[in-house]
């Protein structure tokens, strides 16, 4: 009996000391899957977008309009951009480091370094005779530019068939060979010129093209090639154009067959009178034909890139299957569309192309990107 008011008083202290000692908290750890830091949204540095491409192509696409309108048709230094051509590595790596600028700013960076780059290299391919370093990049003794003569006879021939490749220097044909000669002519080329001259069954055969291991980048603008053709026999007649301008005078000449392979830079052709087939593909310079004002002939246009615009003298009638692609093809007044739709594959044919004994041609054009026209002379 006596122990028991100690037992009360041992409880009862130790009920105090649950009620009045803190409680210590129970910590729940997230795992590293849910930890608050790792649930928020990561917040990654974006760059800048590039103007530099964008910049870069729009000069070259200027570049390349300017020159087919012939805008653009004088010494360009090609040999002075090709010895600097690392530093537009350069301006790649300026581009990427401004592209690490935030915002606006880094675009705006990136596009003053894509203006740089076409500042300096188109000083480059267009003054460079005029910056001291680059003199001797820029003078035609940096390619050595040789002259030749060609000098065929006829010989024995009742006929020829001539092909010319061409080059990068301008090219200008005409008739008027002296007597006897199936072609003459002063040429400027770099590494050497191959010329093949037969004749066999009375057909004289020429071939000439310029092979040159390093390119002529700069030029005089005197370098050339003046040709002239017999107009005393019928002609089969091959050109390739090259990246060279060319004008081509054929009205006098007897043709029977023409070929012709636009290159890249801009021509201009008088085709001759008479009965005959005309092959022509085009590449990216833009083309000029005068076609003729007499015969009976057929001509097959496959067209590139380049414009091309034809002049149809009053005095011939003509028919035109067009096969349209993706560039613009108009005629004028003279034509009618006698089948398919307008700005779509049709044929298109003057008033009087179906009278008897008239003068006429049979056009197959196949347009490609760039604009076709036909005016009347």
């Amino acid at each position: 009996m006596g122990k028991e008011p100690e037992t009360e008083i041992k409880a009862l202290k130790e009920q105090e000391k649950e009620l009045f000692e803190p409680q210590k908290s129970t910590v729940i750890t997230p795992s590293n899957n849910q930890h608050p830091a790792r649930q928020r949204p990561s917040r990654k540095r974006r760059q800048s977008p590039s103007l530099f491409g964008p910049v870069v192509l729009i000069a070259l696409g200027v570049y390349f309009l300017l020159s087919n309108l012939n805008i653009i048709d004088g010494q360009l230094h090609w040999e002075a951009v090709w010895r600097v051509w690392p530093l537009f590595l350069v301006f790649a790596g300026i581009n990427i480091i401004a592209r690490q600028l935030p915002g606006a700013f880094g675009s705006l960076m990136s596009g003053l370094v894509g203006i740089s780059a076409v500042a300096v290299f188109g000083a480059i391919l267009l003054f460079a005779d005029s910056i001291p370093f680059f003199e001797n990049y820029t003078s035609a003794s940096a390619v050595e530019v040789r002259e030749h003569i060609i000098s065929q006879p006829i010989g024995e021939a009742d006929s020829g068939r001539i092909t010319i490749d061409g080059s990068a220097f301008p090219i200008y044909i005409d008739g008027g060979a002296a007597e006897g000669r199936l072609i003459e002519g002063n040429i400027d080329y770099v590494g050497n010129i191959v010329e093949d001259y037969t004749v066999a069954r009375g057909v004289a055969i020429y071939e000439m093209e310029m092979n040159n291991s390093r390119w002529p980048w700069s030029t005089s603008r005197e370098n050339r090639w003046d040709i002239q053709l017999t107009d005393d026999l019928p002609l089969d007649l091959n050109l390739d154009l090259g990246s060279g301008s060319s004008e081509n005078n054929l009205s006098g000449l007897q043709l029977t067959e023409l070929w012709i392979d636009g290159g890249s830079g801009s021509s201009e052709t008088r085709l001759a009178n008479g009965s005959y087939e005309i092959e022509v593909d085009m590449g990216s310079g833009s083309s000029q034909f005068t076609l003729p004002s007499q015969g009976q002939l057929e001509m097959v246009i496959d067209g590139g890139s380049g414009s091309i615009r034809l002049y149809l003298p009053d005095s011939m009638e003509a028919r035109i299957d067009v096969d349209s692609g993706s560039g613009s093809f108009s005629t004028p007044d003279r034509f009618k569309l006698v089948s398919g739709e307008r700005n779509r594959d049709g044929i298109w044919q003057t008033e009087g192309y179906n009278d008897d004994d008239v003068n006429r041609i049979d056009i197959r054009l196949d347009v490609g990107s760039g604009s076709v026209s036909v005016t009347s002379e």
